[in-house]
């Protein structure tokens, strides 16, 4: 069983025991299934939704010849932080 599997199904367990509800927001080990859980969670949602676009923040110390490096790898070289986020307010 891969370890995002297994992880998976201890959520679930733990989730059926503690009463937890089935309509709140997930984080789980893949981004896919939770970003298509989210989603379909936040289309039902009768409010606006809001983009939330990320403003990346270097240290001094970094040159700009790293920074460019970093932002030529792919989401989940850099540790699967999205540059969007959507949410609803109410």
């Amino acid at each position: 069983m891969s370890s995002a599997n297994h992880f998976n199904t201890d959520f679930a367990t733990t989730c059926k025991k503690l009463n937890y509800p089935r309509d709140a927001i997930h984080v789980f080990a893949e981004n896919r299934p939770v970003n298509e859980h989210n989603n379909n969670k936040l289309e039902k949602l009768p409010w606006t939704l809001f983009q939330l676009r990320a403003a990346d923040q270097y240290p001094k110390n970094v040159s700009q010849n790293d920074i460019d490096k970093i932002l030529l790898k792919g989401r989940s070289e850099t540790g699967g932080l999205d540059y969007d986020i959507f949410v609803k307010i109410l």
